[in-house]
């Protein structure tokens, strides 16, 4: 399996499958009671977002209604939309569409007078990121690259850039780059007094370590790691995570009976 792969299936441990209705019920009061449109925007596009992750035709509904909030005057909420209408087409591999959408959306955030590079950072991120499901690690770099860059400057949603810094340790891994990959890794942890209590970057933070220790043939590192993401999940009660790890796990121990006697062989002689 791709680590690229990997990174789509870790989005779900992110939230407990029970909690993911409350939050979005908590969003939709939002949308239903706000004053302003960009309050109402902002929590359409979060909506979008987290629906994706479960329900992807339930994210592509309101990547529209978001798009059909644009007015002459505003087109924040369009761009939102396409961006999150590539989110949705991206969990369910419709990727030539998916970059379409992100193409969409990073035009129109290229004209706005708000929060422009933060939608762009968004754009630039949601490209990269199909890029390198689609193979195109190398390519992916300079897009997760200008999205860092862009979604720093903005100063808003430090999710948004946690997940960005983790998505290029993504790519960096499956380019061979394991000194970048860990680099964008701790850029990531730093943003959090203690990740592995946070259920954003907890489940990330374990995967990405594990899998660039594993690479290194840190072996007692990358158990270490695999090891305290099962904890996490079980914390967060993430189950589909906790078997991406036990996988992971099980494929370590079947690569490692045949280190073992390689070793001993080695030490014999």
């Amino acid at each position: 399996m791709r680590i690229s792969l990997l990174r789509m299936f870790a989005f779900l441990s992110i939230v407990k499958i029970q909690a993911l209705q409350s939050y979005a019920d908590s969003i939709k009061n939002v949308i239903l009671y706000a004053k302003e449109d960009s309050t109402r925007t902002f929590a359409l596009y979060r909506l979008s977002w987290y629906y994706s992750l479960l329900y992807p035709d339930s994210a592509l509904y309101y990547a529209d209604k978001l798009i059909q909030l644009s007015t002459k005057e505003n087109h924040l909420p369009e761009a939102l939309g396409y961006i999150c209408k590539g989110e949705a087409l991206d969990r369910v591999a419709s990727y030539p569409e998916a970059l379409e959408a992100a193409f969409q959306g990073l035009e129109i955030a290229r004209a706005l007078n708000s929060h422009r590079s933060f939608v762009m950072g968004r754009a630039y991120s949601l490209i990269g990121h199909v890029y390198s499901m689609t193979g195109n690690d190398k390519e992916s770099v300079g897009y997760f690259h200008t999205a860092l860059g862009l979604l720093e400057a903005s100063h808003e949603y430090s999710e948004d850039l946690c997940l960005a810094r983790f998505s290029m340790a993504f790519s960096m891994l499956a380019t061979g780059n394991t000194d970048s990959a860990l680099y964008y890794v701790r850029k990531a942890k730093s943003m959090f007094a203690n990740p592995l209590n946070q259920r954003v970057p907890g489940p990330w933070l374990c995967l990405i370590t594990g899998n660039i220790y594993r690479m290194r043939e840190n072996y007692d590192s990358a158990e270490y790691y695999y090891r305290e993401g099962i904890k996490v999940t079980e914390k967060f009660n993430a189950p589909f995570a906790g078997v991406l790890f036990y996988g992971n796990l099980a494929m370590f121990f079947i690569r490692r009976k045949k280190w073992i006697p390689a070793f001993i062989m080695h030490k014999d002689r």
